[in-house]
Parts: structure tokens; sequence; C-alpha cells
């Protein structure tokens, strides 16, 4: 993938700071995504192929285009281990680059040499659909015309023929990969020029061509316009970049020392996070990464890669190759593995930087840190490993599952996810599960004649919710689902089960949400329906499926797989999954600060005048507020500010709630604001208001 950002397009109109505040509030809050200006490549390729096309494309011809744009290459690793650290560099304003080699039929399975057991099953045609529709998912615009794609085809000079038949062989191969999203808007991402290249030639007047028509297409890609002001500090921050990572504080004194420094604290983190979302840098605007930026995002996945490609003289080394074999066969990451790789790499200085880097993967649910609930205090600390998502292949096993399973009770229904688009359903799972281990603890089970086992898989896993509820979410073949089960089978607590919704649904959604900045909740990504969770369809639930519709407007139905012998309580089963009657808010005040404002600003809809009114605000503040600012979640986060600048002894988390509840007709997104309150409570630990009874019966 490869993107031009032009310099000249950019405003030198200071003034622009303002807008351009307005546009970073609206990226999703502390990931990379939508107004990135970086590139990348996806290459089914040997990496000797991919590089060769990569060096032809540097070539000093490159001068005879006349322009004035930034040229940049990002690599995607093409290994299956690596698919979980894509996400990190997707963008919409990008040109991609499929790079096939015409000498293997679609058909062909990939084999990639240092991972051997990745690749068998996937075929060329499905890692082609695999990323068509991955760029589609995540960063596509719904007619599918954003951002494009261009297909390339390697080594045309061993083709049988003379020139105008290879031609014509090439034309055919890529027409079978268009036809692989005939009638669909991901044929749209491809560009009508397909180049069909000689490797062996630098001055192969296709290259030439192949490299106008990248910058052609990244010329009319653009970014935010941006003060320019802000170029001698990204001048100085790119000088700064062989650094890796640096303080916060560093970047303050860059600025002062800048021949135009900004000064401002608040328009320095604006740029630090315009830099963020652009993809230059990494940086989370929380603690304790707050205090680090970091000053190249590909160290973060270069860090990751070498833990990965490590096999090569980790397995000669007996003291350390049970690490690696209990990371390969468990997904078990031990740090005494993770030092030693690290300090193998005297180029990267990763050892120098592992706290930050380890919170950086984890913040990128990369990689997560294995917990342990205690029954007493209802707290969980860190044990000091962690799990790698991504390394899990084992397969639930059936009989630890059934033992685990038999006898329990359990929520009525199960809660699916139905994904329309299924190749990314595997990602979302890592992701979800990276998450769910940083929350609570694994679940193990011991089985007759066998060591303590741990109920994580590479389709299911178990979680301990709190002292008798266990969490599961399971991956099938395009949707997850969950369920909650009892330990002590004294009934199920609605505000636990809840809990577990919110926070699996809230992760899937923010995988999509800092990319495609979802007008709804779904944007069509995945459906919510419901499995009937009798005992009688064994572990996996009814085949067919409940809408939501039908959950939450009857009170009784059949089982959707007409079995005979049980029906479902819907009223019961909704109750469960989404209760009505807990409470939100804290035990005690809690001002709020501008982050927590533009956080539940997200939470707020139509009608958002009339919370602004229960709030106490005059409609003549309303109206200069919709005219100074054109995007509607700046007003509403205006409208906030407003309300505490005019009321800040008052302006409470708990008054801000009891507003949004007497505001009955403007739309809120109670799931999100649990959600935040929670976090809020979590970071500042400060205890929830008390909920009101949650259980089973009704």
């Amino acid at each position: 993938m490869k993107e031009v950002e032009n310099k000249s397009k950019q405003s030198t109109d200071n003034s622009k700071c303002n807008k351009l505040k307005e546009n970073c509030s609206a990226l999703h809050e502390n990931i990379i995504q939508t107004a990135v200006t970086k590139d990348s490549k996806n290459t089914f390729l040997k990496s000797h192929d991919y590089f060769e096309v990569l060096r032809l494309l540097r070539t000093n011809q490159f001068e005879q285009l006349n322009t004035d744009g930034d040229l940049q290459f990002w690599d995607f690793g093409g290994q299956f281990i690596f698919y979980a650290t894509h996400t990190l560099f997707h963008s919409k304003t990008s040109v991609y680059i499929m790079v096939f080699d015409l000498t293997k039929p679609l058909s062909d399975v990939i084999e990639d040499p240092e991972f051997p057991n990745e690749s068998i099953g996937k075929s060329i045609q499905q890692c082609a659909e695999y990323w068509m529709r991955s760029i589609h998912t995540y960063v596509g615009s719904d007619d599918g015309l954003q951002p494009p794609v261009i297909l390339v085809g390697t080594h045309k000079d061993l083709l049988k023929g003379d020139e105008s038949i290879r031609q014509k062989f090439a034309d055919d191969y890529f027409d079978e990969i268009r036809k692989l999203f005939e009638n669909t808007p991901i044929i749209n991402h491809i560009q009508v020029k397909d180049f069909a290249v000689d490797c062996t030639n630098p001055y192969d007047s296709i290259i030439v061509e192949l490299r106008q028509e990248i910058i052609r297409l990244g010329s009319t890609l653009h970014g935010i316009p941006i003060p320019a002001r802000w170029l001698p500090l990204e001048k100085k921050m790119l000088a700064k970049k062989h650094k890796k990572i640096i303080l916060y504080s560093e970047v303050e004194d860059i600025d002062a020392q800048s021949e135009f420094p900004l000064r401002d604290k608040e328009q320095i983190k604006v740029f630090i996070l315009y830099q963020h979302a652009k993809g230059n840098l990494v940086y989370f605007d929380e603690e304790p990464l707050s205090t680090y930026v970091a000053l190249d995002p590909q160290y973060v996945i270069d860090a990751f890669r070498c833990l990965i490609t490590s096999e090569r003289f980790i397995k000669k080394d007996p003291i350390y190759r049970p690490f690696w074999n209990t990371l390969r066969q468990e997904a078990k990451l031990e740090m005494q593995l993770l030092e030693r790789v690290w300090s193998t790499d005297d180029q990267n200085n990763f050892l120098v930087h592992k706290n930050v880097l380890v919170m950086l993967l984890q913040r990128h649910h990369i990689i997560s840190e294995a917990l342990s609930y205690d029954d007493k205090t209802e707290e969980t600390k860190g044990l000091g490993w962690y799990i790698v998502p991504s390394f899990l292949r084992t397969h639930s096993a059936n009989d630890a599952v059934k033992a685990f399973l038999t006898g329990r009770q359990k929520t009525l229904v199960k809660f699916v996810m139905s994904f329309n688009i299924t190749p990314v359903v595997q990602i979302v799972y890592y992701r979800v599960i990276a998450a769910l281990v940083g929350k609570w603890e694994m679940v193990s089970i011991k089985m007759p004649e066998r060591e303590k086992q741990v109920l994580l898989y590479d389709n299911l896993g178990m979680f301990k919710l709190e002292r008798h509820h266990v969490g599961i979410v399971e991956l099938h073949q395009g949707f997850i689902d969950l369920h909650v089960l009892n330990l002590c089978n004294s009934g199920i607590d609605a505000a636990i089960v809840d809990l577990f919704r919110r926070f699996v649904e809230s992760n899937v959604m923010n995988e999509f949400r800092k990319h495609r900045q979802l007008a709804t909740k779904q944007r069509n990504l995945f459906e919510i329906c419901f499995k009937c969770n009798d005992e009688s369809h064994s572990f996996d639930g009814s085949q067919q499926t409940l809408s939501l519709q039908v959950l939450r407007g009857t009170t009784v139905e059949p089982c959707p797989d007409m079995m005979s012998g049980h029906t479902i309580n819907t009223r019961k089963a909704y109750y469960e999954w989404f209760p009505d009657d807990l409470n939100i808010g804290l035990k005690t005040a809690y001002t709020l600060k501008e982050r927590d404002l533009s956080k539940l600003s997200t939470t707020v809809g139509e009608n958002w005048e009339k919370l602004g009114i229960e709030l106490g605000l005059r409609t003549v503040q309303l109206q200069h507020i919709t005219l100074d600012y054109p995007r509607t979640g700046m007003r509403i986060f205006k409208m906030l500010q407003e309300w505490t600048d005019q009321r800040p002894g008052d302006a409470t988390l708990n008054t801000l709630i009891k507003a949004m509840k007497s505001a009955k007709d403007v739309s809120i997104d109670w799931d999100e604001v649990r959600n935040i309150v929670e976090d809020i409570a979590s970071k500042n630990n400060i205890r929830l208001a008390k909920k009101t009874s949650t259980s089973h019966e009704i």
C-alpha cells in the first residue's frame, strides 16, 4: 500500500488549527485511524520477490515524475501470524497494491518456510479474498470506490509465448481475481489499470507506468489541512525518529527549540494526536502511556515480528527452547523468552524500551497479560506472563468443555454477532480474546490423569467474570457468540451478563470504528441475533436463530430449530442480556474532565439540544453552538463544555446522567454510557452506584 502526501496542498492559515481540532476530536480516541497518510503493501510473493518489486519502485527513475509528494512504503506481513497487526496500518487515504506471482495458479496453497503450519489450506485465492474484504470492511467506502487497489503480477518474463501471449495470460489472470468480487461493491476498489512486470529488468517501462499510476492515485487522496506552523515541528520530530520512543516532555522541548514554536500545550497535544491519526507516530492520551511517544509505528510491529520469527535461533538454545515450545503450543509468552529475544537484537534496542513496547502491544490487543482473580478481595492481579491470541492453534477439546459445562445453569439464549464479511471474523476474535484476557482470569479445569488445562482455544475462551459467573466466547464460521453460566446454579445475574456483553461488543465495534467512523453502531458489519441455549442442543446452541426484534417483542417463542420439549421465555431471555433496572452512576461525586466530556459526547445523538436545555443552557447558547460548529459531534461536545463552564460546581457525572434520563426524546447510547462510567470508576478508584436486584427470575 502506498500513498502520496502533497505538501503544497497544506493550508498556511493558522486559524485552521481550530477546524483540525474538530476533525481530530471526531477520530476514535487513542487509535490509529481515518486521517492516516501512510502506505502499505500487500504481498502474496516470497519475501525476495516482494523486495524486488519494492526496489524497482524506488529506483532513480522516480525523479523523472516531477512531483512534490512524499512516497512512503509499508509492508504488510503476508503470513497469517501477522494479520492481527494489520489494522494498525489500515488507511482509507492510501493506495493498496496486491502483488501476485503470475506463474502460480490462484488455487495454489501458499507455503511459508518460516511458518510451515500457518499456510495449510490457504490458497492464493483465499488470501486475495481476505485482503480485499479486509480493506473494504475496515477502511472502504460503502460504494467501494475508496481506497484504490492496484493489481500487480510478477514473473511476466517466465510466462510462455511472445509479448502479446504473455499479456493475454496476465489479463486473464487479473480477470479471475475480479470475478471473485463480481456483483459486490468490493470490485470497485480494483483499478482499471493492471500491471504485469518483469522483475529482472529495472528499466521495464511497465515499472515506470506503475510508479506513475501510484503517484497519480495518491495525489487524489487528501487528508486534513493543517496549520503551516506545524510543519517545522513535524520536521524536527521526523529527525528524531531514530530514537524510536521518547518522553512526551521531550516533544515540548523539541517545540521550544523550533524556529516557530507552538508553545501552547493544547495545540501541541492536538498536533501529537493528529500525527498519531496520520500514522506518523503512536500516542495514547491515557495513563501510563501518555508519558511516552513512539516516533516510529513500524518499530512496535518490528518488536512483535522479532518475537514470532525467533524460532531459528531460540530452538537451538536448550534453556529457552521450552519457552518457545510453550508459546507455539499454548500461546503463552513468558517474560524470560521476551527478554532473551529482544536482547539479541542489537540494532533495534527493543530491550531498552521493553516496558513501553509491552504496554503498546497490550494496548493494541496483540498480546495481553494473564490475570488471577482473588475470591476474597474480588480483585485481579497480573501474573507476569502474556497470551498471544494469534498463536492459538488448538481447537476446543470437547471432553474438557463438556466436563465443565455439564449441569451448569446458563443464560437461556446465546448472544450472537453474525458478521456479513466472514474473512475478518478470526482476527476480530483474536482481538476480543486479548481484551478479555486483559480484563478477567481465564478459566482452567483439572481433568483426570491430566495437567491443569486452561480453557482457551482458537475458537473458544472461558473467563471468570466474578466468583460465581463464567463468560464464554465462541468463534464459528461467520459469527461470534456469547453466553454466561453460574458455577453454583444460584441464578444468572443480569448485571454481570450485561457487563460481559457490553465489553465484548464494545471491543468488536472499536475494531471498525477507529477506521470507518461509524455513523451507526453496527453499519451493516454484523447483526445481533440469538440461539436457543437449551441442554437438548448440546453445547453449540440451536442451529437457527431468533432476531433481536422477536426476542424483545414477545413473551414466549418456540425453539428456532422447532425441537419439541421446550420453548423460550423470551421476556426472561431478553432481560438477561439487556436489563433495564440497573442504576448508572458513581457512589461519590465526580467532576467531569474535558476528556470525559469528549467520550460522553459520542453517546448523545438526535435531539441533543433538549439535553442542553435540561442541563440549564439557554436556547440562544445552543443556536450559537450550531452556527459555529458544522459537525454534530463537536456541537454536542461544545454544549457539554459550556455546561461545565457555566456550572462548575454542579458539573458531575451523576448530574449529567440524571439529565440524560430526564431528556426523554434525546437519543442516548446507554451501553456506551455504562462503559464510560465503569472506566471512570476503575481509573479513579470510585465505587459504582449500587445496582438493583437482577436475579434470573422476573
